[in-house]
């Protein structure tokens, strides 16, 4: 029975060892100073509940140019959550691309673009199996190491410089002697820098994005229902990167188009001629933070498939020469013979079928609707168009309404 019991064990953990799709890989913890970690994860609430009092129509607190500065704030919030949730993904993220079976060998340093022509990672034996999982853990490992490094504090820096060289552009001197707007510069320094502990981590995440492909062969899953064979996470990650960066977009777009019509409106025509040159730094992050770091992954897709189109040109071959024989044989070909023939072309048109749509990005419909919808408002205002429409659907509802 002992002996029964000790083959069972060793029978589980060698099933255990090489169950690799279910073992869990090395956790991310994208914050790892604890008390970081807390403020960060509290300051979107507190600043959820701060609104109201901000955005009161009263004007409680006395601020200078409440409703652009409310809308900033409301802003900066909804960036906080959306930064949450990216910090959230990334584990989650890198563990469904090797339970997917994607992650396939460790790339080869003379092309490490060209899709893996040997043995995929599903069919690797168990020593090299395991090989793999420890270097793609490894990769993992460093990605906490590089988003934890002091580069951090380097982007708070140059946020703090810049949220304080806008409020000296915008206000002068004397009114740095009111206590309200003292502590708005406070709040918002503090707020900048926040928001540079974010962009480096954004910044990382892309690098890491980009490296993927070159540290590792991507195995290319055409037909995979995500319809980015099998890679959408990937794409997913970069959009939650450049979802942050469109609510600067969205504030600064937004005012363009609005303010004009709002009680802040001289202050909108004020700040007019910088928000339209700042627009262009929000649109131009967004499309650079969502599609660049997926470029190396494009061209390893890109390779992927000109691959498979010459396997289906070689099946396509194949097929006409056996519908031309068939054509040919038609009055002397055994009917049980024919039949089998005919099945077997038409699982080879079914197989042609299938394999005609293959993804060159790691981006699907969802992912690219989600992504241009957060860039309507910014381009359409950097562009002029979104004012004029403003205008006219207010005074088309002034109108009914008189």
């Amino acid at each position: 029975m002992t002996e029964s019991v000790a083959g069972t064990t060793n029978q589980t953990e060698a099933e255990s060892s090489t169950d690799y799709s279910k073992s869990p890989l090395m956790r991310i913890e994208p914050i790892c100073h604890s008390r970081l970690r807390w403020f960060l994860l509290l300051l979107p609430w507190a600043m959820l509940v701060a609104v109201p009092i901000i955005a009161w129509p009263s004007n409680p607190l006395g601020i200078p140019g409440q409703f652009i500065f409310s809308t900033g704030f409301i802003a900066a919030t909804l960036a906080l959550f959306t930064f949450q949730v990216l910090m959230q993904r990334i584990s989650e993220i890198f563990e469904v691309l090797w339970r997917r079976g994607v992650i396939a060998n460790s790339a080869q340093p003379s092309n490490n673009l060209a899709p893996s022509h040997g043995v995929p990672g599903q069919h690797l034996n168990d020593a090299q199996r395991t090989v793999l999982y420890e270097k793609y853990r490894s990769f993992v490992k460093k990605t906490e190491g590089t988003l934890n490094s002091k580069g951090q504090w380097i982007t708070a820096t140059i946020f703090m410089a810049l949220v304080l060289s806008w409020f000296l552009y915008g206000f002068s001197f004397q009114f740095v002697k009111e206590p309200i707007l003292i502590v708005g510069i406070l709040a918002e320094l503090i707020i900048a820098t926040v928001i540079g502990l974010m962009a480096w981590r954004m910044i990382v995440i892309g690098m890491r994005v980009w490296r993927l492909p070159q540290r590792f062969d991507l195995e290319i899953q055409s037909g995979h229902p995500d319809q980015c064979g099998g890679l959408e996470p990937l794409g997913n990650l970069c959009l939650w990167n450049a979802l942050i960066i469109a609510m600067a977009g969205i504030f600064l777009g937004g005012w363009i188009a609005i303010g004009p019509n709002t009680p802040d409106s001289n202050l909108a025509i004020f700040y007019a001629p910088i928000f339209r040159p700042l627009l262009t730094i929000p649109i131009t992050l967004s499309f650079v933070s969502f599609f660049i770091p997926l470029w190396s992954t494009h061209r390893v897709m890109v390779a992927k498939k000109n691959e498979i189109e010459s396997q289906l040109d070689e099946l396509a071959q194949i097929i006409y020469r056996e519908n031309r024989e068939l054509l040919n044989s038609a009055d002397r070909l055994d009917p049980a013979e024919g039949e089998n023939r005919l099945k077997k072309m038409e699982l080879m048109r079914e197989i042609y079928s299938q394999n005609q749509r293959i993804p060159a990005w790691p981006i699907n419909v969802a992912t690219l609707s989600k992504f241009l919808a957060s860039q309507a408002i910014p381009v359409l205002s950097f562009l002029g168009v979104a004012e004029p429409i403003v205008s006219m659907v207010t005074g088309l509802l002034q109108n009914i309404s008189q």
